[in-house]
């Protein structure tokens, strides 16, 4: 069945995500993170409309038809924020008081940074990083787990992980992503 223009034919649920690119990012770049990001996303039942913008911030970029719309601005440099864990200076979801919202950031030169250090390819690292930060505008700030793409500092292991697609929301999470969604269509 079809609920409100969020579910598509194939019974996925669909988000429209409008992606600034700031960073100068190639496009090969670029397209693997949308892949593995999409790859993510597919395996929680959830499709993405993309739309791939220069580096205007939001309002000059065309969205597509989904009923939820997100923005993901990629910045070149490194958050000036201070932090005391990789996870906390890679990106930044902007959550409302109802524990939504619809702009994250990532700091491309930070995750070029920790990629290298941590042994990982830049654009897996970025997919896994945009998955977390879109994670938070559909599930809120609190919404950290244990374990998978939600953790929110990422040790070796978990870059490993990343380098072999490994990491995706928990059962939990994916339930919950599918209840903001309906929610938020309504």
């Amino acid at each position: 069945f079809l609920c409100a223009g969020v579910l598509n034919a194939d019974d996925r649920y669909v988000i429209g995500l409008s992606v600034h690119d700031r960073s100068g990012l190639r496009a090969a770049a670029l397209n693997r993170m949308e892949r593995d990001v999409a790859e993510i996303f597919a395996a929680a039942g959830v499709s993405i409309q993309w739309s791939i913008c220069g580096g205007a911030w939001p309002d000059t970029c065309s969205t597509s038809a989904a009923a939820v719309q997100l923005h993901l601005r990629l910045l070149a440099g490194s958050s000036s924020l201070p932090a005391p864990a990789v996870g906390d200076r890679l990106g930044i979801a902007f959550v409302d008081g109802d524990g939504g919202g619809v702009y994250a950031t990532i700091y491309c030169g930070t995750v070029e940074e920790e990629a290298a250090q941590g042994g990982v390819h830049v654009q897996q690292l970025l997919a896994a990083v945009a998955a977390h930060e879109i994670g938070h505008l559909l599930l809120g700030n609190r919404s950290h787990s244990p374990v998978g793409i939600m953790r929110p500092r990422w040790d070796r292991n978990d870059l490993a992980a990343i380098s072999r697609t490994w990491l995706r929301f928990t059962p939990r999470q994916i339930e919950q992503i599918r209840d903001r969604l309906r929610a938020r269509a309504r």
